[in-house]
């Protein structure tokens, strides 16, 4: 299977430009982080993976131009250059059925003829899409895209492109090193096997060139190489949304590594008028039938504790009280997943207290997002007050460095 990889690696004479945004690494705990390659030339071609259909039993596809069909695992063409038009794909033990052609393959790549591109849901792709059919005859679409163009769609969906010239900059830094992190780590598990990230908060949100303008593609090119280190190794550079006055641990959030650039800080930055403070209400009904999805042993709703909360008031463990079998149990559910279980849009973080309120459950809090790593809302405000993007990245990843050129360990893959 074709999978991410360098076009052209120049390891020769390898090239570190390490940058320290700090003056000096105090000693801090050693992470476990994933092996990486030495640095190298910047430029490396690298792409990425991203499911943008999971395992449904019809994907579509449109085209402004013609596109030809190739097998995924060699690029074997499969079919002579056909018309680029709204096509729907289904799947069966016998192969792919794409628009009428049948092609009795397991896993297919769709090429665009320049500069024809792609489309799905009515968005544009740089990039091949490819297709891969399951046991149960169920499809996965996948764009495998440059990594400085899934940059692009990143920074358009995630932070927006009327954002500061330096939070767009901070912000490109991020997400670069975000997915990087991300496919070494399904290059080590392979815990997604076809893909290597989602194309929504699971990873980054990502719209293709849905939201990309001249600032946003500005922002990459300034930033041409830079990820973010800490003591050499790349590490998973997250960001979100609104802290609301102060950011939060990748450990106690994710269970990563315990190291500074992933600590949390004191935010000043963030402007608290705009996301920092808001509130949920649910039924009791809705409560129960939403964590019922993620915990399906759940009973009667009784009641609903917080565990367990760090000193920033962020919830790290919820107990579900509840009845079954006639006696009464409490199921922990991180407070993440608890988050996510009652609608991530709506429960905006996970700093938040809950009480019953008029036959309701309420949930108030503040912040948007996971609270971890760069705060979009304070990066803004940086910017806008003249402060570059080392700066941002410098405040938001303590003891992080910047490194030029970094080439990912995916050899082998």
């Amino acid at each position: 299977m074709r999978t991410p990889r360098l076009r052209s690696l120049a390891v020769g004479a390898a090239l570190a430009v390490v940058l320290a945004l700090v003056a000096c690494a105090a000693a801090g705990p050693r992470a476990a982080f994933l092996p990486t390659a030495a640095a190298t030339e910047p430029r490396a071609g690298v792409e990425i993976r991203v499911a943008l259909v999971e395992w449904a039993a019809v994907a579509t596809f449109d085209l402004d131009g013609p596109y030809w069909i190739s097998r995924l695992t060699d690029d074997q063409p499969l079919t002579r250059d056909l018309d680029g038009r709204k096509t729907e794909v289904k799947a069966s033990d016998k192969g792919f059925d794409v628009g009428g052609v049948l092609l009795a393959e397991k896993e297919i790549r769709l090429h665009p003829r320049a500069p024809a591109r792609l489309k799905h849901a009515g968005i544009r792709y740089e990039g091949t899409f490819h297709l891969v059919r399951n046991n149960k005859n169920r499809l996965l679409l996948v764009n495998q895209v440059d990594l400085d163009a899934y940059t692009r769609g990143v920074i358009g969906a995630e932070i927006g492109a009327s954002s500061a010239r330096a939070a767009l900059a901070a912000q490109a830094v991020a997400a670069r090193t975000y997915a990087l992190a991300r496919m070494e780590d399904e290059h080590r598990t392979r815990k997604l096997k076809y893909f290597d990230v989602y194309p929504d908060e699971r990873s980054q949100v990502y719209k293709g060139m849905a939201n990309v303008s001249p600032n946003v593609s500005k922002a990459v090119e300034e930033t041409q190489g830079l990820v973010l280190q800490f003591r050499g190794k790349i590490f998973t550079a997250y960001f979100h949304s609104t802290c609301g006055g102060a950011t939060d641990s990748a450990h106690d959030v994710f269970g990563d590594a315990d190291i500074p650039p992933l600590a949390g800080v004191k935010d000043p930055w963030c402007d608290r008028a705009t996301l920092a403070d808001w509130s949920a209400k649910f039924t009791p009904k809705e409560m129960e039938d939403r964590l019922r999805k993620e915990e399906a042993d759940l009973g009667e709703l009784r009641d609903l504790k917080i565990l367990d909360a760090r000193p920033s008031g962020r919830v790290l463990k919820v107990g579900l009280v509840h009845v079954k079998s006639g006696s009464e149990r409490t199921t922990k559910m991180s407070g993440a997943a608890f988050r996510l279980a009652l609608d991530g849009d709506r429960v905006k973080s996970t700093w938040f207290t809950i009480e019953r309120r008029d036959g309701k459950w309420v949930l108030s809090g503040h912040g948007w997002g996971h609270g971890v790593g760069m705060c979009q809302s304070g990066a803004q405000r940086m910017g806008q007050k003249g402060m570059d993007f080392a700066a941002i990245l410098r405040f938001y990843y303590p003891q992080g460095e910047l490194a030029k050129g970094y080439v990912p360990a995916l050899e082998g893959k």
